[in-house]
């Protein structure tokens, strides 16, 4: 097959990436990922103040014991491809996360606290805490 473009993704909401291949002159490939294991991870949606999608936003998810992990926020990747906009960040063994900071693009910077692992929650601007 002749390939064009590759969205990456959580298609069934599990924690782990999912990717759709497009294909020139041919089907689409769904690719789910279904290994299964006992990893922690964190599932993040940003919405700016706009209440749309916080793209340039940058994600920093403290780990006890460990340096944190930080991501951003981005759909872009391949040609004529748009790729899940949420963050999903691998936690291994670790139970809880302490806190997440965003730093928004328009340099505002919030943290959350207490939020639940193994699931997708939604972080909008103006509802963390400030410095």
């Amino acid at each position: 097959e002749v390939s064009r473009g590759l969205a990456i993704g959580d298609l069934d909401n599990d924690g782990d990436s999912d990717a759709i291949l497009c294909n020139n002159s041919g089907p689409a490939r769904v690719l789910l990922n279904v290994h299964q294991n006992n990893h922690h991870w964190l599932g993040l949606r940003l919405l700016g103040r706009q209440g749309r999608d916080a793209y340039g936003a940058l994600v920093t998810v403290a780990r006890e014991g460990a340096p944190p992990l930080r991501r951003r926020v981005q759909a872009d990747g391949s040609y004529l491809s748009s790729s899940d906009p949420r963050v999903l960040v691998g936690l291994a063994s670790q139970d809880r996360v302490p806190w997440v900071r965003v730093d928004w693009p328009d340099g505002d910077t919030e943290t959350w606290r207490g939020l639940q692992i193994d699931r997708y929650q939604t972080l909008r601007q103006g509802e963390g805490e400030r410095p």
